[in-house]
């Protein structure tokens, strides 16, 4: 669980990468996160508690927080220590003593978060935290692959239920999707902490339309996706991927975070609703696909000029913190 948080922090650091030293710490990672993250240049320190990321920060570092456990007294701790404080959230359960609030729900809005009245935000589609695959994939989107990517009769499907799929969605996925027989390739995509994988190569073996990757890197992710008619995913941070390279996108969600994506986006038009992705929802939606018009290129790849503008300021805004400080200090 969780890998999902990674993902989008890796995407803000490679946005960011080319003016900030960018520094992954973490309590529990998988070592092939651990090497895809190090493969992109990245720092990575691996902790066993919350004080030792504590004593490795100084004054005038931007930290980024991107878990649900950071409560408001450890964020109040952390802006003692004089750093510029960032939080990505989607559950607006607390109170932040964030400096820049990062959401990518396409209904986030500052009324949802009680925050302090330095806080800004950088809320919406327009802040998409998306690797650079995917916004690749966006700038070169054109008029005929917009027709391809639209049509009712879908030959290749792709399913992938994030990192762990606790639940094994992408089995029962894949065993639904075969009773519609007009797809020719069925794309499965498992992710690292997958615990099922010898189970579905022993279905897959047997099923020459099936193809099966496991833990592939955001390149290979996006090429499946750009080559599937239609894709199948849950409302978390891989539904923006979905989105971003085109198709027909069926959606929902298994956990309560996810919610507010996927009702957002159904309500733009721009997913199918699979709702829990239970068997008849998701029976429901794959019929719905000649109905549907999806309301398409809501997503601008421009989100990387946002983030460094965004964080440029703040840069500066706590550099200009520790210099008052300091000199106060001087006095």
């Amino acid at each position: 669980m969780g890998l999902g948080h990674l993902v989008r922090s890796s995407a803000l650091a490679n946005m960011l990468s080319d003016y900030f030293e960018i520094h992954f710490v973490c309590i529990e990672l998988d070592d092939a996160i651990e090497k895809d993250l190090k493969n992109d240049g990245f720092s990575v320190t691996r902790i066993s508690s919350e004080d030792e990321f504590i004593g490795m920060i100084k004054p005038g570092d931007l930290v980024v927080l991107d878990g649900y456990q950071f409560g408001s007294i450890y964020q109040q701790q952390l802006k003692s220590k004089q750093i510029g404080l960032v939080c990505i959230d989607d559950i607006m359960d607390k109170e932040f003593y964030a400096d820049l609030i990062i959401n990518q729900a396409p209904d986030a809005s500052p009324e949802n978060y009680r925050t302090q009245s330095y806080t800004d935000f950088a809320l919406g589609i327009e802040y998409c935290l998306l690797r650079k695959p995917f916004l690749d994939a966006v700038d070169f989107r054109n008029t005929s692959q917009i027709k391809k990517i639209i049509s009712k009769s879908p030959k290749t499907v792709f399913i992938c239920f994030g990192g762990s799929d606790a639940q094994n969605l992408t089995l029962s996925t894949y065993k639904l999707v075969k009773d519609f027989k007009n797809f020719e390739r069925i794309i499965l995509v498992t992710g690292a902490s997958y615990e099922h994988q010898n189970m579905l190569e022993e279905l897959v073996d047997k099923d020459q339309s099936a193809e099966l990757y496991h833990h592939i890197d955001a390149h290979k992710m996006a090429e499946l996706m750009i080559e599937s008619d239609m894709k199948i995913v849950p409302g978390s941070g891989i539904l923006y991927e979905a989105l971003a390279t085109g198709g027909i996108v069926i959606s929902g969600y298994y956990t309560d975070n996810q919610i507010p994506n996927y009702q957002a986006f159904l309500g733009m038009n721009a997913i199918i609703g699979a709702e829990k992705i239970e068997e008849q929802s998701l029976r429901n939606a794959i019929s719905e696909i000649e109905s549907f018009n999806p309301r398409l290129n809501i997503i601008d790849g421009k989100s990387p000029d946002r983030f460094k503008k965004a964080f440029r300021k703040l840069h500066k805004k706590t550099l200009e913190s520790v210099r008052i400080s300091s000199h106060q200090s001087a006095n």
